[in-house]
């Protein structure tokens, strides 16, 4: 909080990247602190995302374990109706996490409740304790010093005696992997996709696991990868509902994701009350993330679904008309086409340097815009109005 007070007082663009699930938190803490409630942060205090999410309460109290939140609460002058918000780091383990749901539910009454664990992190820490009582040997792939592969590497030793935590695929030791047959390789959310390709392809250079495998790992792990195109109809089978986003087997090793509001236009109807975990549903492949291997769906029908229609009629470089929708301090949201709009980036409205986006345009502007960016996995669109008055060249 303090780093972005002082921001705002320098002449300076901002942009924050800070992870929508933990500036989620960062609301919360600061909400319950205007209710007069005390947040509880459970997590790492050591950790930079849970430092963030403390500052934003002077009153902020972070607990690392169940251990030290009932230590707290039956602490002499706690009240059972001490107005509490209990949120957590949004990597933590969800059983530990659940313990302390429980420790503060039978203690206090005043309580609010926000599970602000990253559902990616937790199927992943799933995913992990499943392979790793089916393997010999495990290797988590990630830097040791992060809190998520810590876990990770944590997890799997509860259910797996051979587990090895390495950085990189020099880390790997050919006799460590002697006698095993099955190998399992997680990683850390943070960890780079470059990294993780490079320990597939040392484990596959080490060839001392004892099995008549003929196939490498990486070999197998790309057998594994469906060839995807935006568009494509898939079925699968519905594995888990989050709070932002559905989770569905396809049938491979990646999983596939559908937003939340991908499933329903109306924003009072909730995923649970269409869709249940084991349903066999038809999808829609909206992006695919061959790097991260990670596949973005879509729940609606290519007709009825504005993402899809957009990608099928226009590319990078063309130059449509669009309506100024919304002005903000950093630019301004334009609709294209009904349900899919783009930024123009105060920066691309006009030749010279503008104060604010409101001195050149207003909401409800017809304006003439050119697409210079697409991000079709976080479906993004990037416009500009200074390329074409630059005379830039229009597709």
């Amino acid at each position: 909080r303090q780093v972005e007070e002082a921001l705002s007082a320098m002449d300076v663009t901002v942009v924050d990247a800070t992870c929508p699930f933990v500036r989620r938190i960062h609301r919360l803490v600061q909400a319950a602190e205007a209710e007069g409630r005390i947040p509880v942060i459970i997590g790492s205090p050591d950790h930079p995302e849970v430092q963030g999410i403390a500052s934003w309460s002077k009153s902020s109290l972070v607990f690392s374990s169940p251990e030290e939140l009932a230590h707290w609460a039956n602490s002499p002058g706690i009240s059972s109706d001490l107005p509490v918000c209990l949120v957590c780091q949004t990597t933590f383990t969800a059983n530990l996490w659940n313990f302390c749901v429980e420790i503060a539910k039978k203690q206090f009454t005043n309580l609010k409740i926000f599970d602000t664990i990253c559902r990616a992190t937790d199927c992943r820490q799933k995913e992990a304790a499943q392979m790793s009582e089916s393997c010999q040997v495990m290797v988590v792939v990630g830097d040791p010093k992060s809190s998520n592969t810590s876990r990770l590497a944590a997890i799997c030793r509860e259910r797996c005696s051979r587990v090895t935590l390495v950085e990189d695929g020099s880390g790997l030791d050919p006799a460590f992997f002697r006698g095993a047959s099955h190998v399992g390789i997680t990683a850390g959310a943070s960890t780079p996709a470059w990294i993780i390709k490079e320990v597939n392809n040392t484990m596959s250079e080490i060839n001392a696991i004892e099995t008549n495998q003929e196939q490498s790992f990486e070999e197998l792990l790309e057998k594994s990868i469906k060839t995807l195109n935006t568009g494509d109809k898939v079925t699968g089978v519905v594995t888990h509902i989050g709070s932002t986003e559905i989770q569905v087997d396809l049938g491979t090793k990646q999983a596939g994701y559908i937003p939340c509001d991908e499933v329903s236009s109306d924003p009072n109807v909730k995923p649970e009350d269409i869709l249940k975990v084991g349903d066999e549903i038809d999808v829609f492949v909206l992006s695919f993330d061959r790097e991260n291997r990670k596949i973005s769906l879509g729940y609606k029908t290519p007709e009825s679904n504005p993402w899809l229609q957009f990608l099928e009629k226009y590319s990078v470089g063309d130059v449509v008309p669009a309506k100024v929708a919304k002005l903000v301090s950093f630019g301004a949201f334009a609709e294209i086409m009904p349900g899919v709009d783009g930024l123009i980036h105060i920066s691309q409205i006009a030749d010279t340097r503008i104060e604010k986006p409101g001195d050149v345009l207003q909401e409800g502007q017809e304006v003439t815009v050119k697409i210079i960016n697409v991000d079709e996995e976080n479906h993004r669109i990037s416009l500009s109005i200074r390329a074409l008055r630059n005379g830039e060249s229009q597709s």
